[in-house]
């Protein structure tokens, strides 16, 4: 709910082209991370870089419409380069793609040195649903996230 309310803030006060947003979330009794740097998308859609609070980090990409979990393929490209399909896990919203681990860093790093990125995912009709994100700002903005410490 909270990264909904944030999409939408920044929806309101920032155009869809606006470089990438840092929001600090530390846990004051148990210090879990879990700060995220977020760009939003056109025509609607968002990536997500965040901390998983155990030292580690999540990629994901959220999108306006419900997906649903029958397809959890992802297709990326970056900048003019090939479409790479990744498998990705449905969130429990049905409206969010979450990458695998092992494809996380390496997204991460074609992020930092690319300016656009292409996203598609495919709802439970088969629908393509597409955004695209302006990814100049991410290192900046990412590098206040500690656990990118080592990836940047």
């Amino acid at each position: 709910m909270k990264m909904l309310m944030l999409a939408a803030a920044l929806a309101t006060s920032f155009s869809a082209a606006a470089e990438w947003i840092y929001d600090k979330d530390v846990d004051l009794m148990t210090d879990r991370d879990t700060s995220v740097v977020i760009a939003l998308g056109e025509p609607r859609g968002a990536v997500v870089v965040r901390c998983d609070g155990k030292d580690g980090y999540d990629v994901y990409f959220n999108f306006d419409d419900y997906l649903g979990n029958k397809s959890n393929n992802i297709a990326l490209r970056f900048d003019q380069g090939e479409v790479k399909v990744l498998q990705a896990e449905s969130g429990t919203g049905g409206d969010s793609r979450f990458l695998r681990n092992e494809d996380s860093a390496v997204v991460i790093k074609q992020i930092k040195d690319s300016k656009r990125l292409v996203v598609r995912g495919t709802d439970y009709k088969n629908v393509p649903n597409t955004f695209v994100v302006n990814l100049s700002g991410f290192s900046e903005q990412a590098s206040k996230l500690g656990c990118l410490n080592g990836i940047l």
